[in-house]
């Protein structure tokens, strides 16, 4: 290696380890262009587009990896299918990625849950269950495949042979670690919940809940600060508004209030096109440093267009189209300021739910640790208190330009509601009817299975079965 290129080495790496995206870019860019053999070189490109949400050319540079053979090629397929199924709307080519894993590696466990994983996404039971019955051949006490395979018997109706198969593996001690005993009472209690036994479902859930750990535990103060900066930003408007056919449509709330529910509702009833829970816009807030590092008021007429033109190549690389698409990405309640200083006329549609039943929802989930007020009840309802007194800030800033999609009212009825939405739209609908087409493309939500069912109204006041065991909290929501 000549001296040059061992230079541009360094000076990558250490780019890398400072978090210096595009230097580190530009670095690996020129070492690779002396030493284009050099395998790691290539994945730690890789690496970094990513991290720098430049999917396509992280993609390339996996690739490149590949065909330098990379050791452990399974890895870099992993995450080959994640990009393309997360960021780049390539479902198929990410189910190929994670086959070649399996074929690079049929010991790799991460491939066999992560394609179980996205079958499920696509509505594939059947696949699913063979994905993860190959991680239970490569773990039998991966507690991951066990839940999801419960879930999925749940799914297709027995709730009865789920539970008693979940509780078998907690009583004959197949799973052990902390971790997956989790997974399965998080299943077991799904499945104790729909035969109606709602004391052991619930007993199930919280043990499930204690036995979580995440890195960070909820912080009230932390979550209080943020909601007063947010409050407290200066208003920003984008003027004049490019003529660039940007059209998305916003559907935000807080999480298990329905917002995968009115993503199907919209895409059958006005042929919109479904986004799913894009990275966008909390990308450009990461980006700009809002709330907490940069007032929303001080940014400028150049950055605010700059960043409208990066969402629109964005819904472009993905769905093919920057018209009339859905992002219901549900924790942009926070960003609805950016959002309107983007994008001033865009729709934004706030999915509603008896915060009570969230509350309970929100408990039944098991989310990833950036969650981890789902596993306290006491948190979940802080945040809940929280996410209501900025939506009261967002509706006296923007009196009459959000809509309040209430849960209860579409499983009702939702017809009236769909006309409602459709004329604060703008549109007509398409079809009418009162259940869901059935949903064909992926839906990366833990709602995936719900919303390729007929609407339903059973779990409107569930959270009438677990009052005696919450009732403080849930009164202080009434309240």
């Amino acid at each position: 290696m000549s001296q040059t290129a061992l230079e541009w080495k360094h000076r990558a790496e250490g780019a890398l380890r400072a978090g210096r995206r595009d230097e580190a870019v530009t670095a690996f860019r020129e070492y690779l262009a002396l030493e284009p053999g050099d395998a790691d070189g290539w994945f730690n490109l890789g690496y970094v587009l990513r991290a720098a949400r430049r999917f396509e050319p992280a993609v390339e540079a996996y690739r490149m990896a590949l065909a330098a053979g990379v050791a452990r090629p399974e890895e870099v397929h992993l995450n080959l299918a994640v990009i393309l199924s997360e960021h780049c709307g390539r479902d198929a080519d990410a189910r190929a990625e994670l086959a070649a894993a399996t074929r690079a590696n049929p010991g790799f466990l991460s491939a066999w849950l992560n394609l179980g994983n996205l079958l499920e996404d696509l509505g594939d039971d059947a696949g699913a269950s063979e994905a993860y019955q190959s991680a239970l051949a490569i773990d039998p006490a991966c507690g991951r495949a066990h839940g999801r395979l419960g879930l999925i018997g749940l799914h297709r109706g027995d709730a009865a042979g789920a539970a008693a198969r979940l509780e078998g593996l907690l009583r004959e001690r197949v799973v052990v670690r902390a971790e997956d005993q989790a997974e399965v009472l998080f299943a077991l209690g799904h499945a104790l919940d729909a035969l109606g036994d709602f004391d052991r479902a619930f007993a199930a859930i919280d043990q499930a809940n204690r036995l979580r750990t995440p890195r960070v535990r909820y912080d009230a103060r932390a979550a209080e600060r943020l909601i007063d900066a947010t409050m407290a930003a200066g208003p920003a408007r984008l003027d004049p508004v490019p003529a660039d056919g940007l059209a998305p449509i916003f559907i935000c709330g807080l999480f298990r209030s329905g917002s995968t529910l009115a993503e199907v509702l919209l895409e059958r009833h006005f042929g919109l096109t479904a986004g799913g829970e894009l990275e966008a816009i909390p990308a450009v807030a990461a980006e700009l440093g809002l709330p907490l590092r940069q007032d929303l008021g001080l940014l400028d007429q150049p950055t605010l267009a700059a960043r409208r033109a990066a969402y629109g190549t964005e819904l472009v690389r993905l769905h093919g189209t920057a018209g009339q698409v859905i992002d219901k990405r549900c924790d942009n309640f926070l960003q609805i300021g950016l959002i309107r200083a983007l994008f001033p006329d865009a729709p934004i549609i706030h999915t509603r739910r008896d915060p009570r039943d969230t509350l309970v929802s929100l408990l039944f989930g098991n989310f990833d640790d950036s969650m981890s007020y789902t596993f306290n009840p006491d948190a979940a309802a802080h945040w809940i208190r929280q996410y209501q007194r900025l939506m009261a800030h967002w509706r006296g800033r923007f009196d009459g330009t959000i809509f309040d999609l209430d849960y209860e009212a579409v499983v009702s009825d939702a017809e009236p509601v769909m006309a409602a939405l459709g004329s604060y739209l703008g549109i007509s609908p398409v079809t009418v009817g009162q259940a869901p087409a059935p949903v064909e493309r992926a839906v990366r939500t833990l709602s995936s299975w719900q919303v390729r069912q007929p609407l339903h109204r059973r779990s409107a006041g569930r959270w009438q079965n677990y009052r005696k065991f919450l009732d403080p909290i849930l009164r202080s929501l009434e309240a």
